[in-house]
């Protein structure tokens, strides 16, 4: 069976519209996802901070007189139970209270003077991100939090690579599952078809049917009646320019007949 010309176009263009909007919804679904695992990240590091902080106030508040901010730093970080966030405090001065976490998330942590505060700041090359909370109850002390987003790198490269390569998949899916609706698309213009062949060639006065509201479909159909009312029209003209001819050259060949019988009689 031979390939239809119509049906290929139609399910070109059904593969090229499919292909844009799955293009387009992965790009939205792949930002929005991103944006969200972001956000996560950072609010666990901005939590973190802030219950770094607390926890000194709280330590600090056990025995006033005789624990300084310096020593409470060091005991609440010597208790931290998250091992993910990495943790390096600062007093007003700038000066380093304390630290505790991995050494290597530790050294991406810029001293207190180039520390931007309430705002999250990503390292790429270190694939690391931290943010920085000053509490002022504190005397201004600062907790900066650092953790790893090499998982959320790994997890955004594995969904675009994921995203990528199922697009062929599914464009050939689309191919092949256009090309079968185009035809039940198609349907309506072989019943068309049908019916013009179904037409008498004597019979111009049939019509075709045309559904209301009208479609595409119908409107072709609507055209053929259209052409069948003017042939109609032009045979029946013809019919009557034929009869009003053989109407006048009767009357004057029935005289040439009877003139030439006469002349022929003995």
């Amino acid at each position: 069976m031979a390939l239809s010309r119509v049906r290929l176009r139609l399910t070109a263009g059904f593969a090229i519209a499919f292909l844009i909007s799955l293009v387009a919804l992965n790009t939205a679904l792949f930002a929005y996802l991103r944006r969200q695992a972001s956000r996560r990240v950072t609010a666990h590091l901005q939590l973190s901070a802030q219950q770094l902080l607390r926890s000194i106030r709280q330590e600090q508040l056990v025995d006033p007189g005789d624990r300084d901010i310096a020593a409470a730093t060091h005991e609440v970080l010597g208790e931290w139970p998250d091992p993910t966030v990495a943790f390096r405090v600062f007093d007003a001065r700038g000066g380093e209270l304390g630290a505790h976490g991995d050494s290597t998330l530790l050294r991406v942590i810029p001293a207190a003077a180039a520390l931007t505060l309430g705002r999250p700041r990503t390292v790429h090359g270190a694939l690391a991100r931290y943010y920085a909370e000053r509490d002022s109850a504190t005397n201004g002390v600062i907790a900066v939090g650092v953790t790893s987003i090499a998982g959320l790198v790994a997890e955004n490269d594995a969904l675009l690579t994921w995203m990528v390569l199922s697009a062929p998949l599914v464009l050939l899916l689309s191919l092949t599952g256009g090309y079968l609706l185009s035809r039940f698309a198609l349907t309506p213009v072989g019943t068309l078809a049908r019916a013009v062949s179904e037409l008498p060639p004597d019979d111009l006065e049939r019509r075709l049917p045309v559904a209301s509201p009208p479609d595409e479909i119908d409107e072709l159909a609507a055209q053929f009646n259209d052409l069948l009312h003017r042939l109609h029209q032009v045979h029946t003209q013809n019919r009557r320019f034929l009869e009003a001819a053989a109407h006048q050259l009767r009357t004057p060949l029935t005289l040439v007949l009877g003139e030439s019988q006469l002349a022929l009689e003995p």
